[in-house]
Parts: structure tokens; C-alpha cells; sequence
């Protein structure tokens, strides 16, 4: 189910938070570099998401299409040079929507996916420049999505065979144990499949995954409220 929608944050708090989260070295220096700062707007209004690309921030990320759809159109219309990201589970019925709309998708979990992903990929060919990400279930944990990683070769094999380029992974760990042993296999494995890309690190632990070798990190709470719950 989506997420309800919060009310608006007061616009000076929003754009505190986000310039202070911005301006800390480590996040210069990881931008500098070329490293991504998606912004995960899931819940919140596009009042927010607005406020934001005003101070030039262009990577915005959901997890429901449903939701996402609306508020991202919206936001391209007013700042046309916003990127989208869908990180959400990839269901067979919102697969065409999320390659119609979407400009990086990372939660590619199985060959049923890319076989869909590649189907609609011929009617959009053009119209943008899409990269994808296989999500990587890093901790084996049974209830979240993302190939198992000795599987994850094989995956990209697959990929590779019906010609979907795959740029890198995505992971997230367990929530209750400490994140960094998890970042740092996500990135051998990144490496070992000669992958560049690798999204990890969240409001909690960006500063860990940034210094294991993230190239992409997904900030929430920690932007759009202050914390990092």
C-alpha cells in the first residue's frame, strides 16, 4: 500500500535540513566524485519535492507507482531536468509504467522482470536514458525482495543474454546489525561482477556505505524531517 501522504514540512526547516546535509564534507566530497543523492519521496507532498529542486537538487526517488506518478509528473513539468527513481518491488502490471516514466530503476529481481523490463523497453526506446540495478537481497533476509547473492551472476547473465545493461547493485541490510560488513560484501560483489555502479547507504548509515563504496545513496527522514528514524 502507499504511503499516506504528510502534510507539507514549513519550507525554511526543509531547506535547512537539506543544506545541511549537503554541505557536510563527506557528502561535497561523495558528489564530487560523481556520487548520486536520491532523495526517497515517498509520503511526502510535492510542496516538499518542489522546495528542493528549487535549491537544485535533481534525484528523486519513489516506491509506489501509484503514488509516485502523479507527483513526479508535477515536478518534471516544473523542473524539467529532475531525475526519476523507482526502488520499489517491480510488479508485472506496473512494469510498462515504470519504464515510461522512470529514468533508474533499481530493484531488478529476477528473469520474469527483465524479461518484462525488455517487452516494453521497444515501445520507449528514445525517449530517455534509463540505467538499471539488480537488487541484491544482502542479509538472505526471507522477507525482502532482491536475488540471493550467489545468485546474482547468473542473474546478470541473464540480463546480459536479452540484452539489458545492467549498471550495478542495490542492498540494503538488516536493520537490527551493524550495516558495514553487509556494505562491504555489496561491493566485492559489485566488483566481481566488474558492475560500477552500487546503491547503499540510507539516513542511518550513508556515512559507512559511502566509505565502503557506495556510488548512490537513498536519504529520507533524514532530509524531509531532521532525523534518522
Amino acid at each position: 500500500m502507499p504511503y499516506p501522504l504528510r502534510a507539507p514540512q514549513p519550507a525554511r526547516r526543509l531547506r535547512d535540513n537539506y543544506l545541511r546535509f549537503m554541505e557536510q564534507p563527506e557528502i561535497r566530497d561523495f558528489t564530487d566524485r560523481g556520487g548520486v543523492v536520491c532523495l526517497a519521496c515517498n509520503g511526502r507532498p510535492v510542496e516538499d519535492l518542489c522546495a528542493l529542486a528549487e535549491l537544485g537538487h535533481t534525484t528523486f526517488g519513489e516506491k509506489y507507482v501509484q503514488e509516485g506518478l502523479p507527483k513526479l509528473k508535477q515536478l518534471q513539468a516544473l523542473f524539467p531536468n529532475v531525475r526519476r527513481q523507482y526502488f520499489g518491488k517491480l510488479q508485472t502490471n506496473k512494469i510498462k509504467q515504470v519504464i515510461q516514466h522512470f529514468d533508474h530503476v533499481e530493484s531488478v529481481a529476477s528473469e520474469r522482470e527483465i524479461d518484462h523490463i525488455k517487452k516494453h523497453l521497444t515501445s520507449y526506446p528514445e525517449e530517455t536514458e534509463r540505467t538499471f540495478f539488480l537488487e541484491v537481497n544482502i542479509g538472505q533476509e526471507p522477507q525482502k525482495n532482491g536475488v540471493l547473492p550467489a545468485n546474482a551472476r547468473h542473474l546478470l547473465d541473464y540480463a546480459t543474454e536479452k540484452g539489458l545493461p545492467i549498471d550495478g547493485l542495490m542492498g540494503i541490510p538488516p536493520k537490527v546489525l551493524n550495516p558495514k560488513p553487509f556494505f562491504g560484501s555489496l561491493r566485492k560483489l559489485a566488483d566481481q561482477l566488474h558492475l560500477p555502479g552500487c546503491q547503499m547507504g540510507f539516513s542511518r548509515d550513508y556515512k559507512e556505505a559511502i566509505a565502503l563504496g557506495s556510488t548512490h545513496i537513498r536519504i529520507g527522514t533524514l532530509v524531509f524531517e531532521g532525523t534518522c528514524a
